[in-house]
């Protein structure tokens, strides 16, 4: 046991604590790699020394390097004169950078879908190029919102490439057209370089230097050189830093180059991807680790700050990436030796061997990874193996002693927080930090933090203003919890980004928070939005960034929205613990709500555990769930079942039903992602189902034969049931001629009723018009004749 921080209620002395459920942590002894240990435990001395998980001592960069001269530019093919049917002809497309570069991404609009893959070269001279590097969609880093809505790729390095040749293809090597497409290359050498940092590394541990594994210490932002500037646009800070206690931590990797030339050119390169070209305001993870041993600091705000690295999983836990990309390659032991050091620092106050229920995954390792969480391979196969490892080496690490501090930590000024002491007592106020006592705050009251902590010998302490009518004085920190956020629609109370939203009355969502900027499109009274960002005061009017639902991402003035209703004990049809499956293809999301992100698609049949208990929102009833193969989220009530109540759902068909193909897809040789493809089906194709159902990557897979004979297995959805014949539909009766509309997706008008009709325009979301004629069937659609309110016609 560990001696307590005092605990300050009025004359009671200290006494010994245990820990948070009132046992004594056993940790079990296993044999370990004890120069990792030794490694770990000097690398943690040193960084408990510094009373802030920062470690001082590195040799600051030279004046002249600053992160500001950090260069990037946006190559748009499209605004170059390259359409996206050219690198779809199986040719290389080439431009060159306007100077050299360090790094590499691609991106494109979300509504073209996951299956590209940008097929690149590099070269320095424009004739001799690098092998072929594939880099797909990155749908699993978990980190924020991404700019626009756009799907972004992992970051390639290089060492000052200039030219790049590229085509379009998916994973089978097939081309296809990438509307939208953009490249941004970067530059990020006018800042602090690897020789910047040696000095500090090499001689923090002198008593190891016989050993060959390289220190671990924190490097500051400072220090690898983020241009804090990046952090903010012209309505503030873009995403304004969090806190919530670390109860796990989730080990990742960056997915990029194995051993970079030049680690914080890397790191500055990461940063820039997520903070500005991506949007988010920052880098996404909470600490990086490298192949020399080294540990960066990642997101802005300290311990506790939340991260953007595994959705909802980020709040609450600490994300650690190791530089690299570690699927089938192992990290170095000096890597290994600063992930140890850096989880046995953050998770000081855990047990590294024990297991608890996490958000909607019950009993998650308290050092888990990416993969544990969220459907991804991250943190690569290699590194996941290690885990057992680390996990030991960390236990061993703080049996050493080195550090047991017992200090609360995650309280930041401005907090909300809450007096919560073992019997009742009230607790002391006091002038200073330990100072004199002039007054009290009673169990359970509540306060506003507005300044610390002041860091002592006896714990941490802050300065709070009680909501009642306790005087303002400095209090110790072990008997403080940080409430969260009061109820939306309380007095001075924002609105949390993810809160659920309902429109009051018809609204227009804007580009920007001015009634002057673009409309993105209409949202209806009764639907549904959640909180992207905000609030922002402008024009007189207080405005959030929401993102509707079937409309997208824009500013909507704060009068037009209020909190959505919210039952937080319906009467659902399940119970924690319960196995279900779903009853047909499923989203899983990171929020309970509509209008919120999806996290993966789950095909009919698929396994899952009711994690959390049901919660009304949104005109839904909807669970916690987890699943081993895609991690945490929420689903709908309404399509799920008792695992063992019947036969496993066949999805929407049975054999011998006809079928005809509403979006161009993929018949493939096998139920999966990753069968080859057998034939493209074009949108019209006729068929029949001759096998199945099958659920394999999310989606509920068939088994069908076309018309000519082809055989094969598809996604159900894009597949719609026909009457055996093949005629064309029988036309809708869904509109009459002179009815009003209001386009909910980006779509074309057409010349005529065809797909090959040549485009007259494209028809943003909100877009509205009127339907003059029709309807007609064609290509597997039924068309209509509008006419815009820009008199335009098609």
């Amino acid at each position: 046991m560990r001696n307590s921080p005092e605990r300050d209620l009025g004359a009671t002395a200290a006494k010994d604590v245990i820990d948070a459920s009132g046992n004594a942590k056993i940790r079990g002894k296993r044999a370990a790699n004890r120069r990792v240990v030794l490694k770990a435990a000097a690398g943690m001395a040193a960084l408990a020394a510094s009373g802030v998980g920062v470690v001082p001592g590195v040799a600051p960069p030279a004046v002249a390097q600053q992160a500001d001269g950090t260069r990037a530019r946006r190559h748009v093919p499209a605004e170059n004169g390259v359409g996206s049917s050219e690198a779809a002809q199986g040719q290389w497309i080439t431009f060159q950078a306007e100077f050299p570069f360090w790094a590499l991404g691609a991106s494109w609009p979300s509504e073209v879908g996951l299956w590209p893959v940008i097929a690149v070269q590099l070269s320095d001279d424009g004739a001799t190029w690098s092998e072929t590097i594939d880099i797909p969609a990155q749908t699993e880093d978990g980190g924020q919102p991404s700019r626009d809505g756009r799907l972004f790729t992992a970051l390639i390095f290089t060492e000052g490439a200039q030219w790049v040749r590229y085509q379009t293809v998916d994973i089978d090597r097939v081309p296809g057209e990438v509307d939208g497409l953009a490249f941004v290359y970067i530059d990020p050498t006018d800042g602090p370089w690897e020789e910047d940092l040696a000095v500090g590394s090499s001689s923090r541990l002198s008593t190891l230097a016989t050993d060959t594994i390289a220190p671990p210490e924190i490097i500051t932002r400072a220090q690898w050189g983020a241009n804090e500037s990046w952090r903010f646009d012209t309505f503030g800070e873009i995403w304004p830093p969090e806190y919530e206690p670390v109860t796990h931590l989730i080990l990742h990797h960056t997915a990029t180059a194995n051993r970079p030339a030049d680690v914080p050119n890397a790191i500055r390169s990461i940063y820039y991807y997520h903070a500005v070209e991506q949007g988010w305001g920052d880098i996404g993870y909470n600490y990086l680790v490298d192949h020399n041993g080294r540990i960066y600091q990642g997101r802005f705000g300290g311990q506790d700050v939340i991260g953007g690295h595994s959705y909802q999983f980020a709040i609450g836990s600490s994300g650690i990436s190791t530089i690299g990309n570690f699927q089938s390659v192992d990290i170095t032991e000096a890597a290994k030796s600063a992930l140890v050091s850096i989880c046995a620092f953050v998770g000081r106050d855990l047990d590294p061997l024990a297991t608890a229920d996490f958000k909607e995954a019950p009993n998650l390792p308290i050092i888990a990874s990416h993969r544990d969480v969220n459907a991804t391979s991250c943190p690569g196969d290699r590194l996941w193996n290690d885990l057992p490892e680390i996990r030991t080496l960390v236990a061993q690490t703080l049996d050493e002693g080195v550090l047991e501090t017992g200090f609360p930590a995650g309280i930041a000024p401005g907090d909300r927080v809450r007096v919560q002491t073992d019997d009742g007592s009230a607790l002391n106020l006091r002038s200073s930090a330990n100072g004199l006592a002039i007054g009290s705050i009673a169990d359970d009251a509540t306060a506003w933090v507005i300044d610390g902590p002041e860091k002592l010998t006896n714990g941490n302490w802050y300065r709070l203003d009680p909501e009642g009518s306790a005087p303002t004085g400095w209090a110790t920190a072990q008997f403080l919890i940080v409430e969260p956020p009061l109820p939306p629609g309380s007095p001075t109370t924002d609105y949390p980004f993810g809160l659920n939203l309902r429109f009051v009355s018809a609204a227009n969502i804007r580009r920007s928070p001015s009634t002057t900027a673009g409309i993105v499109g209409t949202a209806p009274t009764n639907g549904w939005a959640h909180v992207m960002a905000g609030p922002v005061d402008a024009e007189g009017y207080t405005w959030y960034q929401v993102r509707a639902q079937n409309i997208g991402d824009g500013w909507v003035v704060r009068d037009l929205i209020a909190p959505a209703p919210f039952n937080e004990n319906p009467d659902g049809d399940f119970n924690v613990d319960d196995t279900v499956e779903a009853t047909q293809t499923i989203n899983l999301r990171p929020r309970p709500g509509l209008a919120q992100g999806v996290i993966s698609t789950l095909g009919a049949g698929s396994p899952l555990v009711i994690s959390q208990p049901p919660v009304e929102v949104t005109g839904f009833i909807w669970y916690g769930v987890y699943s081993s193969t895609v991690g945490g989220g929420w689903v709908v009530e309404d399509y799920l079942r008792l695992r063992s109540s019947g036969p496993p759902p066949s999805g929407k068909f049975a054999i011998n039903d006809t079928f005809r193909v509403t979006e161009t897809t993929n018949l493939r040789s096998t139920p999966s992602t990753s069968g080859s493809v057998v034939v493209t089906m074009g949108v019209g194709t006729i068929g029949t189902i001759v096998g199945g159902s099958r659920a394999a990557n999310g989606y509920t897979w068939w088994q069908v034969r076309l018309a000519n004979g082809t055989t094969g297995w598809c996604i159900e959805n894009w597949l719609v049931e026909t009457d055996g014949g093949t005629t064309p539909p029988p036309p809708t009766s869904k509109f009459q001629v002179n009815d009003t509309f209001r386009v909910t997706e980006t779509m074309n008008l057409r010349s005529s009723a065809s797909t090959s009709g040549s485009v007259v325009a494209s028809m943003a979301v909100g877009t509205t018009g009127i339907v003059i004629g029709g309807p007609m069937s064609a290509n597997g659609y039924i068309w209509w004749n509008v006419r815009l309110t820009n008199g335009t016609t098609g």
